[in-house]
């Protein structure tokens, strides 16, 4: 995997794990995601119609089908699995089975295979999320048996649509030019969205919650439509399973927030999986 892409796809780990401890600390979660999502069109619109005219095929709307139904999902199943979970549960799972799924799926049915190293390297930095999760090593049973909980099961739903998402990002990015994809993913990401949160109890509190939260909000906004447009072209030069796997080490980056800015204990499993990390990295980076 090219450095630039992989160093690019890693700094966009930093800003999701960044704005996903935001929209875990607001009272109104969805109404959090839902601004942002409008805010990241607001300002994205203007760059993608001005630099690339837009336009749509017939190959492509399947692909926006699937990546609206799965992106929608995902934003539901996140806001319920915070609501009822803590972030150091949910966060992994919902962003450590992804690169689990994609290598799957892309091995299994699309018949995409790796170089040795490609494989290692993935092996290593799903291991390296599952370590972040433990409290102490002996305690390596406990992510396992968190599926009983509500909480837990929305965190794998959400991972299971990213993956989705992901894949159909993929075959999207083939067909048009990323940015002006890039602006489709996110407007029908809203549009299935706003049904579901204006025919909710969410929409009650959105208010409130912007005025508590509007500086994070449109932070949240832009930020996250300009690391998703990095995301799309890293997906134009790096194998799909990769770029998965880099986006999930945003696992490995809360566990660092929460050590610098949250005075959290580290730990031998995090530091174990820092270093598993690492390698993973490394072994990406010589795989081609």
């Amino acid at each position: 995997m090219a450095l630039f892409a992989l160093g690019a796809v890693l700094a966009t780990a930093f800003v999701h794990a960044f704005w996903n401890l935001l929209v875990k600390q607001s009272e109104n979660k969805a109404a959090f995601l839902y601004f942002s999502v409008i805010i990241s069109i607001v300002v994205f619109l203007p760059v993608a119609v001005l630099s690339t005219p837009p336009w749509v095929i017939p190959d492509l709307l399947p692909v926006l089908a699937v990546t609206g139904v799965a992106e929608t999902i995902y934003m539901v199943a996140l806001t319920k699995a915070y609501e009822h979970g803590d972030l150091s549960m949910v966060y992994p799972l919902a962003r450590g089975s992804p690169p689990l799924f994609v290598t799957l799926w892309s091995v299994l049915v699309a018949g995409d295979y790796l170089p040795p190293a490609g494989y290692l390297g993935i092996a290593l930095i799903v291991v390296a999320i599952y370590l972040t999760t433990l409290p102490s090593l002996s305690d390596w049973w406990k992510p396992i048996k968190s599926l009983e909980q509500v909480s837990s099961r929305w965190a794998l739903l959400s991972g299971l649509c990213i993956a989705t998402y992901t894949l159909a990002d993929r075959q999207g990015v083939r067909l048009i030019d990323p940015k002006i994809y890039n602006l489709y993913v996110y407007l029908v990401m809203a549009l299935g969205f706003t049904p579901y949160f204006l025919l909710s109890r969410y929409r009650l509190t959105a208010r409130p919650t912007w005025n508590a939260n509007w500086v994070g909000i449109i932070g949240t906004g832009i930020v996250s439509i300009s690391s998703y447009m990095i995301i799309l072209w890293a997906l134009t030069v790096a194998p799909v399973s990769y770029v998965s796997a880099i986006r999930g080490t945003g696992v490995i980056i809360g566990a660092f927030y929460g050590w610098r800015l949250r005075h959290e204990r580290l730990g031998a499993p995090r530091a174990l999986g820092a270093a598993l990390f690492a390698l993973g990295i490394v072994s990406l980076a010589l795989g081609g």
